[in-house]
């Protein structure tokens, strides 16, 4: 048990250093960039563009529903705390949980992207990203059990975790009809490199009991030891290097982004939706492991001492399965004024985990002084989060090159981060603040090119 637990800890760690999904949702409404067509194909830059490779697109980001420095860590009399002290209530702990925890850590490398527009106007574009992503659903019942909240016995169901990394390549085009309405449509094609999913159906503990069960996968292209439990999958093709095992590609898979705007009263209204990722990966059975978690021990044995007795019951086969991308859903909405070098505007940002949705709502304040520059400035609220963490970006795009950088998550006043942790982060703690619930980063260069005349016309 304990090996398979570390393949999907080493699987996670691989990817969280540099992380599907990753949205920056201030940049929705901003003209000049290239990162809004990744919520909304619909939505294209102002010019055409080739994107430097690998920096193209950097993001990282962490979403949850719940605050992982200000519910997790207490203020006591000698310093901070973690939650599970025996000094915090449980009854504080536990109220300001929701009944599911969600959490995701995902992110993009962009490695080429390329956009340009025809002479009738119609928009392509094409590029290929690294993605990753690994997102954990916790019920508050667990917390319930790790504080001892519980009369005699506790009954946790729908402990999951999962991890996605794989690489996408897509073709992608933006058609205007008519003078009020675009419609977007990305294709892709995904090449799977790792998976792992872990299923805690079902865990009962009670007084000197404890029982688990539930499922676990692991699908890579890379593996350094064959020996699981002393279980071996013969159709694996073993890889005693480091490195990527490019041979053992055997996953792939498919996705479709579509989008539209419509645009009313000269273009000063703008609405505008799209889902994203709508896709899968087919996972080949010549790459995995998987098998059944179930034990019981009759004792006082611990929950980590649980885990390490615990062995996986292997299949004597393999089949094939599949997985789900993280799906998204946007609707948005935007006025512009003041010769259009003002907008206000609004987008849901709905996301599809495996086992769990959560919606975002932002709203956002943008500045265009000309049309090579845009400034935005926004607010996130819903799924955790409280005021006072606001987002901003800023692209610059002239004729020659588009430099973006922006943030969903920035702390309006200095908070202290390194009061929760035992590194000093002094650098980074105006911009992670201890209340926001979850952080990002974005940052990509470029070089511009063919404008088209309708959007010469439009500003």
């Amino acid at each position: 048990m304990k090996r398979f637990l570390s393949a999907i800890l080493l699987i996670g760690a691989m990817f969280m250093v540099h992380n599907t999904s990753a949205q920056l949702k201030t940049s929705y409404f901003m003209e000049g960039s290239y990162f809004r067509t990744d919520m909304n194909p619909a939505l294209t830059p102002t010019r055409g563009y080739i994107a430097l490779p690998f920096i193209s697109e950097f993001s990282v980001g962490q979403y949850s529903n719940y605050n992982s420095y200000e519910n997790m860590y207490y203020k006591g009399e000698n310093g901070y705390v973690g939650a599970l002290n025996s000094s915090v209530p449980a009854n504080e702990f536990l109220s300001k949980l929701p009944n599911k925890c969600v959490q995701s850590i995902n992110g993009d490398i962009g490695i080429f992207k390329w956009g340009f527009y025809t002479l009738n106007g119609t928009f392509f574009n094409f590029g290929a990203n690294a993605r990753a992503e690994m997102n954990s659903v916790t019920p508050k019942e667990y917390f319930k059990m790790m504080k001892g909240a519980y009369d005699n016995s506790i009954d946790i169901d729908g402990l999951t975790a999962d991890i996605n990394a794989y690489l996408e390549t897509y073709a992608g085009t933006a058609i205007r009809i008519g003078e009020n309405l675009t419609i977007g449509a990305r294709f892709k094609f995904l090449i799977g490199l790792q998976n792992g999913i872990l299923d805690i159906d079902k865990m009962h503990i009670e007084e000197g009991k404890y029982s688990v069960s539930g499922n676990i996968k692991i699908n890579s292209i890379e593996y350094n030891s064959a020996d699981y439990n002393g279980q071996t999958n013969p159709n694996i093709t073993w890889n005693d290097t480091a490195g990527f095992a490019w041979n053992n590609l055997h996953s792939f898979g498919g996705a479709i982004d579509l989008g539209a705007e419509m645009r009313f009263w000269d273009n000063r209204l703008k609405l505008s939706g799209a889902i994203t990722d709508l896709g899968f990966i087919k996972w080949s059975s010549k790459t995995q492991m998987e098998g059944t978690i179930n034990a019981e021990v009759n004792d006082n044995t611990d929950i980590v001492a649980l885990i390490d007795q615990t062995d996986i019951d292997m299949p004597d086969t393999f089949s094939d399965y599949t997985t789900r991308l993280t799906t998204n859903i946007n609707l948005g909405a935007e006025f512009n004024f003041l010769g259009n070098h003002f907008a206000v505007g609004a987008l849901s940002h709905t996301r599809f985990y495996r086992n769990a949705v959560a919606t975002e709502f932002t709203t956002s304040f943008n500045i265009r002084p000309t049309n090579w520059i845009t400034l935005t400035a926004s607010h996130t609220f819903l799924n955790g989060n409280t005021p006072g963490i606001y987002g901003a970006a800023v692209n610059i795009h002239p004729r020659a090159i588009n430099i973006f950088f922006g943030m969903d998550y920035i702390g309006s006043k200095k908070n202290y981060v390194d009061e929760f942790t035992t590194t000093t982060m002094s650098e980074l703690d105006q911009f992670m603040s201890p209340k926001a619930t979850s952080y990002n980063f974005f940052i990509g260069v470029g070089f511009n090119f063919g404008r088209p005349d309708f959007l010469v016309d439009q500003h």
